[in-house]
């Protein structure tokens, strides 16, 4: 019976075909979202997963409450998104599952249901300030879902269609650790399935099911332990404490004290180690100075970097999940030398040295112990779907990452020979450079190893992070360690690239006003995630004469493309809207004009602002050139207004005619911006400053002439 009922599933693997994908919003759902922007005057983006038919990252460029109680503003906020989701009833639909705290911004995240049963990835979280006011919402939401809510296959039958599915060199305890019916969308078709989790014989391993409730296939199954590749080796030597791996630093530094507490055992706050192959260590005199060829010399090793990245580290970041746990030494891993986290009991693990080379263990390499540590932060915090996706490669980037940010080292597996030199990882040269190539399905990486495998995709995702570390291009290291970690309490379960970028950026406006927000969005489109930071000019003739007419539009960088106008005029000292056009045409009377242009990013979010001020033109030579009117000296006046916000005039004085520039630093020194720099004649100028786009500060303008040099400071007070 056993036999004809596994022969019954390989047949199903072979015939079954999956409908295609859906794609896009349709025709309703645009129409209401045009409608939400109208009615929240353009102050939503939305951008439409192509799969789901729904939004996946939603923000508010201004947040907005709608009641004081967070959890009540969310609902309210879906209340007004409803119909983006193609769902009336969406309160029944979407039930807050978690609430977590960063300072005073609140995470909720909130798990789609579908009579009663949850459905697989999809979820919300909500990012709400003080007051209730909704910033941001990023997750999956699947539309259309129309189940037979009943099971056919009883639990115990997936259970046994598990057991005829075991892997090679896997053997599953006769037990389960947990099961539940699940909705499981896969490839545009919705599943009532049994979800099922087994332990298997090697110790902290699980295998996670997922088996049709109808007709017994199996949609999908994969281990939860979290390792590393199976062919990384490590070189040995001697020390007490490697502060780095052997292979690189082989001297070895006696550590005093080491924060155990007291017991004798490697136990302290934040670490408890323990030993696979015998006994843990214990010393009634608290002496763990072990020699490299003792058994508990792994233990010590262990215990120190643990406690170490999360003493000077994790604390300074505000992470409180967990404060304490336990790794162990001397782990056998059939498959070879390995390292891992194990989601079901939440414990690190560490193998000993293994093959002809005697490779020393994981537990004597710094970034491998705390590339693991990070692992069970990512899942403590976001509780991140591990797989071939882009979430699986944000938990093992996010692992590179801050390994390399605590030791200022790109370079993940640096005492790797080069046999086995496939399994180093490097952020300043990933070999996934850009998203293009991340979703190449003929990457040779992808055919050797599975497409989108969590190492290898883990690369483009850890080389953006470590790219937005950098000072002079990026943001430096204490920002985009804070705001990374920021992000990552705001994301969903199964959170793709783009979804964890927003939260970056979102993080940074709540916390930081967005002074980084333009960089991190910069830093990301190089790497082809996302688009580029919107900015623009207002292209126009500067200068009318009587009753002539000028067209004035904008030329737009960055961006998605998909962008909203309003256009103001200043009249009587007051803005007043005039157009929601592209373009506007002015006629001329007497006097200046002066216009404000507000760009909306209506994927994005972003929004952004710029004036110009149109000059009445009458006629006469710009340059006075006669009698007592010839300046006599070089020089440049004080800018006004001063302090000024955004615009303000500079004049300035050419004694004779020649190479001029007039240039604009920020205090400490760093070019801003150049105003002038050509050859003009003997007279007297005037040029508009327009500083829209920095932030509020003490600024200076130099004016530079051959033989002549002033320079002047003005404040931006915003």
């Amino acid at each position: 019976m056993k036999k004809i009922f596994s022969l019954l599933i390989a047949i199903m693997f072979a015939v079954y075909s999956f409908a295609q994908p859906q794609t896009g919003p349709d025709s309703t759902q645009l129409a209401a979202l045009l409608n939400l922007q109208l009615k929240m005057q353009n102050n939503i983006g939305v951008n439409w997963n192509e799969y789901t038919g729904t939004p996946d990252v939603i923000t508010l460029s201004k947040s907005y409450s709608f009641a004081s109680d967070p959890i009540i503003s969310a609902k309210f906020f879906f209340k007004e998104i409803k119909n983006l989701l193609k769902k009336k009833d969406i309160e029944d639909d979407l039930i807050i599952e978690r609430t977590t705290q960063l300072d005073s911004i609140k995470n909720l995240r909130f798990k789609q249901y579908y009579k009663g049963i949850p459905v697989n990835g999809g979820e919300y979280v909500i990012t709400v300030l003080p007051n209730g006011k909704i910033k941001s919402a990023l997750g999956s939401f699947y539309k259309n879902i129309n189940v037979n809510v009943t099971p056919i296959l009883s639990l115990q039958d997936a259970y046994n269609v598990a057991k005829l599915n075991v892997p090679p060199n896997i053997v599953f305890k006769d037990t389960l650790e947990s099961s539940e019916l699940i909705i499981y969308p896969q490839n545009g078709v919705h599943f009532l399935a049994w979800q099922l989790e087994i332990p298997t014989t090697q110790d902290g391993e699980n295998w996670r099911y997922v088996i049709d409730a109808s007709v017994g296939l199996v949609l999908n199954s994969q281990s939860l332990m979290i390792n590393e590749l199976s062919t990384l080796l490590v070189p040995q030597s001697q020390a007490n404490i490697f502060m780095r791996h052997p292979y690189l630093d082989p001297n070895y530094t006696y550590i005093s004290p080491i924060y155990d507490n007291g017991t004798g055992y490697l136990q302290g706050s934040y670490a408890n180690i323990l030993n696979d192959a015998t006994s843990r260590a214990y010393s009634s005199t608290f002496n763990f100075a072990y020699s490299t060829g003792d058994t508990h010399f792994d233990e010590a090793n262990l215990f120190y970097h643990i406690d170490k990245f999360r003493r000077n580290f994790w604390n300074s970041l505000g992470f409180n999940e967990f404060t304490q746990i336990t790794a162990h030494a001397h782990t056998y891993f059939s498959g070879g030398p390995n390292a891992s986290y194990s989601p079901s009991d939440h414990h690190l693990r560490f193998s000993d040295g293994q093959g002809v080379y005697g490779y020393n263990s994981f537990a004597r390499e710094d970034k491998i112990v705390y590339h693991e540590y990070v692992h069970a932060v990512t899942d403590y915090v976001a509780q991140l779907y591990y797989a071939n996706t882009e979430s699986g490669a944000i938990h093992e980037g996010n692992s590179d990452y801050y390994a390399g940010s605590f030791t200022s080292r790109s370079l993940q597996g640096e005492y790797i020979s080069t046999v086995y030199a496939i399994n180093q990882r490097d952020m300043t040269s990933p070999r996934i450079i850009n998203y293009t190539q991340y979703n190449d399905p003929n990457l040779s990486y992808w055919i050797q190893y599975g497409y989108h495998e969590p190492h290898f995709g883990g690369e483009l995702w850890s080389a953006v992070l470590w790219d937005l570390r950098r000072s002079d291009t990026g943001i430096g290291s204490y920002y985009a360690d804070r705001l990374i970690y920021s992000g990552l309490n705001a994301i969903p379960t199964n959170s793709s690239f783009l979804q964890y970028r927003q939260a970056i950026i979102d993080a940074d406006i709540n916390n930081y006003n967005g002074t980084h927000a333009n960089t991190i969005r910069h830093v990301f489109y190089l790497r082809g995630i996302g688009p580029d930071y919107m900015n623009f000019n207002i292209t126009g003739p500067s200068y009318l004469m009587f009753k002539s007419k000028g067209t004035y539009t904008a030329n737009i960088t960055g961006g998605s493309g998909s962008v909203s106008y309003v256009w103001y005029k200043k009249i009587s000292g007051q803005w007043q809207q005039i157009s929601t056009s592209s373009s506007i045409t002015l006629t001329m009377v007497y006097d200046n004009i002066e216009i404000k242009l507000d760009l909306h990013d209506n994927v994005t979010g972003e929004n952004v602002s710029k004036t110009k001020i149109i000059y009445y033109d009458d006629g006469l030579p710009k340059i006075v050139v006669q009698g007592e009117d010839l300046p006599t000296e070089f020089k440049v006046e004080q800018n006004y207004p001063n302090p000024f916000n955004p615009t303000t005039q500079i004049n300035y004085s050419i004694k004779e005619g020649g190479l001029v520039q007039l240039k604009i630093y920020d205090i400490l020194g760093k070019e801003i911006a150049t105003l002038v720099n050509e050859n003009k004649e003997t007279g007297n100028y005037i040029i508009d400053f327009n500083a829209a786009e920095l932030p509020s500060g003490v600024y200076i303008y130099q004016l530079t002439t051959p033989g002549f040099t002033q320079a002047r400071k003005m404040i931006l007070a915003k």
